[in-house]
């Protein structure tokens, strides 16, 4: 196998760790998917971030700025900047920032505008 391949096994194994009962394991798996398989992360990682709540879904929303974006990902990042809940704006905010894509990039500058104090 060459260096830096994937071996479905692997991924797999992050699969089930992102689903497992301690929420500090899913976290980390969570974080570590992207890296592995970004494709197979994707649907997971927006359901993850789309139903979780606390950490778990914080650490979704930051590691789909790891995948590819489409509009679902744009979406689903969006919401986590909208939520009521503001511990996920920033996790949200790293997404769409790590997605580097040219339409998100006016989200970004109005929320910098937006949290932005004059001195």
């Amino acid at each position: 196998m060459a260096k830096g391949a994937v071996r479905a096994e692997d991924t797999e194994l992050l699969v089930g760790l992102a689903l497992d009962e301690d929420e500090e394991v899913q976290v980390a798996a969570i974080r570590a998917l992207p890296g592995y398989d970004p494709l197979r992360a994707r649907s997971l990682l927006l359901d993850r971030a789309s139903r979780s709540r606390g950490p778990v879904r914080a650490a979704a929303l930051e590691a789909l700025g790891d995948v590819e974006g489409s509009s679902d990902v744009v979406q689903v990042l969006i919401a986590g900047l909208t939520d009521s809940e503001a511990r996920y704006h920033l996790p949200a905010a790293r997404g769409l920032g790590n997605l580097g894509t040219p339409e998100t990039a006016p989200l970004l500058v109005s929320l910098l505008r937006a949290t932005t104090k004059p001195a």
